[in-house]
């Protein structure tokens, strides 16, 4: 894989590298970003960091999205149609386990 390659399934293996590398405690992922399954990178962000808290930002409020979010470890499915004060205030309780 070549870093400077710039398609969208290496821009993606390379953020999922780096979170590997860096631990953390948390992420937002965008189900819509180019690249990786976002649900399959999300699980195995999940399966490789079982401490950090993976939440899903979308458009797409679909049955079959939630339920496979949840299975790969999701604790939080958001929609981002809603104000960002209120999208913050989700991921604030999303993260705290409420």
């Amino acid at each position: 894989m070549n870093r400077r390659d710039g398609s969208p399934l290496v821009i993606a293996l390379i953020l999922l590298m780096v979170a590997i590398e860096t631990s953390p405690d948390r992420a937002l992922r965008d189900i819509e970003m180019p690249g990786l399954n976002r649900l399959a990178a999300a699980a195995l962000l999940h399966k490789r960091l079982p401490a950090c808290r993976v939440l899903i930002l979308t458009t797409l409020g679909r049955p079959g999205y939630l339920r496979r979010a949840i299975e790969g470890g999701v604790i939080g499915f958001l929609v981002r149609d809603v104000p960002a004060t209120e999208l913050a205030s989700a991921i604030r309780r999303a993260v705290a386990g409420k």
